[in-house]
């Protein structure tokens, strides 16, 4: 998706932000990627890129949210960013997907000693898919509806253009050298995460999605997530059984057999998506602690 900057307009409920501002925030972001150019000060599991346009911080409200694809994040980003200009009084429009106009923070916004201590300190969280759904809807996403993803595949791979490999290739193409990690929607979800960097209070499941988010997101704002704008994308989940066969299992098995064991689903049965490890979430039950101010 193409980011565009708003026009510039007054701080009302109509009108983007000052393109000077967001000008001025991108070039204090810039310089504060040069703090991190280290490979030890960040996920050795994420580009340099990534790191900073996927990782969203909340100063106000202690938390920090890695965005994995495929699993609810353009919504869990939409919902975040509502939630945290209701808590800031922002009132002017924010692009969710504008790093210089979303008022959740950036690593680059924060000095290392900083981020050190919002990875201490702060609640970490993210959310998982099956496997099986999640691959199956990248192939019928990407792949089948030739975005951008089938053309870094074309690229890698060298098939003709016009295409449309079968998803049994797809998964045999995701298998040839360094082509797993060319994408973040059919990258290992541990290691698009981050999964051995991040200290994580929690990994929601998608397909617990609509009691999960919304308890969540109250417990972090307390406020309701309106759960009638989540995209419903290509319902993979409904096709499970016209794409699933021994090969095709055993393919998604080898790729991604960490994302199965460490996000407790079943590598052998495509046909249950739903998670048999639930998720311990009696800490929405207690009332957050009294927030600091920002690290």
């Amino acid at each position: 998706m193409v980011e565009r900057v708003t026009r510039t307009g007054k701080a009302d409920g109509g009108r983007g932000a000052p393109r000077s501002k967001q000008i001025v925030r991108l070039l204090g972001q810039e310089a504060g990627k040069l703090q991190y150019l280290s490979p030890g000060s960040r996920p050795t599991d994420m580009t340099f890129g990534r790191f900073f346009n996927s990782t969203f911080v909340s100063n106000s409200r202690r938390f920090v949210y890695v965005k994995n694809d495929k699993a609810g994040s353009s919504f869990i980003i939409r919902s975040l960013t509502r939630s945290e200009k209701r808590v800031r009084r922002i009132r002017h429009r924010t692009p969710f997907l504008n790093r210089q106009a979303n008022p959740l923070l950036t690593p680059a916004e924060l000095t290392p000693r900083q981020w050190e201590r919002a990875l201490s300190h702060y609640f970490v969280f993210t959310f998982s898919r099956n496997p099986f759904s999640r691959t199956l809807s990248c192939y019928l996403d990407r792949i089948v509806g030739r975005d951008e993803s089938y053309f870094v595949l074309q690229k890698r791979i060298g098939f003709a253009d016009g295409a449309q490999p079968s998803f049994t290739e797809f998964l045999e193409m995701l298998g040839e050298e360094d082509v797993l990690d060319l994408d973040t929607h059919w990258k290992p979800q541990y290691r698009n995460i981050a999964y051995d960097y991040f200290n994580y209070g929690f990994v929601g499941h998608f397909e617990n999605f609509g009691v999960e988010f919304p308890a969540l997101l109250s417990w972090l704002y307390g406020r309701k997530a309106k759960l009638g704008e989540v995209r419903q994308g290509t319902s993979a989940t409904k096709q499970l059984a016209d794409y699933y066969d021994d090969r095709t299992v055993a393919l998604v098995r080898d790729l991604y057999g960490r994302d199965f064991e460490l996000f407790g689903y079943d590598e052998t049965a495509p046909l249950k998506v739903e998670p048999v490890r639930g998720n311990d979430m009696d800490f929405v039950s207690e009332r957050r602690r009294r927030l600091g101010r920002a690290a």
